[in-house]
């Protein structure tokens, strides 16, 4: 079974949002539409943001001192896809970091949310060592630990901005 992912994000809010909800928009029933949209755009966007969080923390990998010498941060999701992490960080080595992304308009990454991570980085080959690290708008919440935090502009750095 193969997996396929449409990665212009024009096209994944188009078929997310709009596609499924033209024939309302024809009948001018917009507030279907736009309730729909209402109800789903936080966790969309959430879902949008991982894969460029993941090139900045690469692209940071070359620079920034918390992830020397990583090559490669992708998701990771065990065989039953019960269990997903969306950061793991590799070097040439070994798994560095291990982590979560939350980009949520209010709030921190909770401590219940950081033990989730602690507890999916026993279950990743050889991460036993890595580091937590946190990525998120608004940072940890107040209670929650994470050996690494990054916010937006940190992730802006990769590029130079």
């Amino acid at each position: 079974m193969r997996r396929y992912r449409l990665t212009d994000p024009y096209l994944q809010f188009w078929f997310r949002f709009i596609e499924r909800h033209l024939e309302d928009i024809s009948r001018s029933r917009g507030d279907i539409a736009v309730a729909a949209f209402d109800a789903g755009w936080t966790s969309w966007r959430g879902r949008a943001i991982e894969p460029h969080v993941n090139e900045a923390l690469t692209r940071l990998g070359a620079t920034h001192p918390e992830l020397a010498d990583v090559r490669q941060v992708g998701p990771w999701w065990n065989r039953d896809n019960s269990r997903e992490v969306d950061i793991v960080a590799r070097t040439a080595e070994s798994i560095a970091t291990v982590g979560t992304i939350k980009w949520r308009p209010r709030g921190g990454i909770s401590r219940a949310e950081m033990a989730e991570v602690t507890g999916a980085r026993n279950d990743i080959s050889h991460a036993n060592g890595a580091r937590l690290l946190a990525v998120c708008s608004n940072g940890l919440a107040p209670g929650a630990s994470a050996d690494i935090v990054m916010r937006p502009e940190d992730l802006l750095a990769a590029w130079g901005a």
